[in-house]
């Protein structure tokens, strides 16, 4: 059931994305030879509002909503300026992404309390170590000029900076470090999804050679 869920909203995705791209096109508000980055744009964007729609609706479902925001926070916020793990499409990101997010959970339920310290100083080294070695990430449907990568790798050390200064903050403000380990995980994603790409970066130049 889950999985025919999925696919019609895959095919919804598609269509609307197809139907408003031309009908820009019709009435002349894009030239007719970008429709296919218009139709990859617009579903990225409907992909994402799925996406955020499915997370939020579970984050309520399970009384998390949050320590939900804070891994957004940290992974969004992450995710824009330093790109990572890209799927072949709209519909596997959708999956990879909640599938990441159900790890997020587990390892929210299933972290014993004493062991959320150790680990948001292991994650936050990890994360600082591939962020500023491999960061960006140029995706292939969008690669970056020399000036982009630039910027992008000197907003991804910033970004970072910033979320390690409120991760730190939240350990020493409040009791708990629940909050602040669900930060740390949103940030740790992010570079796995770094380290990931970087990897099968390297084994596909392998392969070409």
């Amino acid at each position: 059931m889950v999985f025919c869920l999925l696919k019609g909203a895959r095919i919804i995705i598609a269509l609307l994305s197809k139907n408003i791209s031309n009908f820009f096109v019709i009435n002349n508000i894009i030239p007719r030879e970008d429709i296919e980055v218009y139709e990859y744009s617009l579903g990225l964007l409907f992909s994402t509002i799925l996406n955020t729609g499915a997370v939020l609706a579970i984050s309520i479902a399970t009384g998390t909503f949050f320590e939900t925001v804070l891994f957004l926070i940290g992974f969004i916020t992450l995710r824009t300026a330093t790109g990572g793990f890209h799927a072949k499409n709209h519909f596997r990101c959708f999956v990879i992404f909640i599938a990441t997010y159900l790890t997020f959970l587990a390892a929210l339920f299933f972290t014993p309390a004493i062991w959320q310290l150790p680990l948001i100083y292991i994650f936050a080294a990890i994360s600082s170590a591939s962020i500023v070695l491999f960061a960006p990430i140029e995706n292939k449907n969008k690669p970056l000029s020399e000036k982009e990568f630039v910027l992008f790798r000197r907003k991804s050390r910033i970004n970072l900076a910033i979320l390690l200064s409120i991760v730190i903050v939240l350990c020493l403000v409040l009791p708990e470090k629940e909050p602040a380990f669900a930060m740390m995980l949103g940030i740790f994603a992010v570079s796995c999804s770094i380290l990931v790409s970087t990897i099968n970066s390297i084994f596909n130049s392998g392969i070409g050679k």
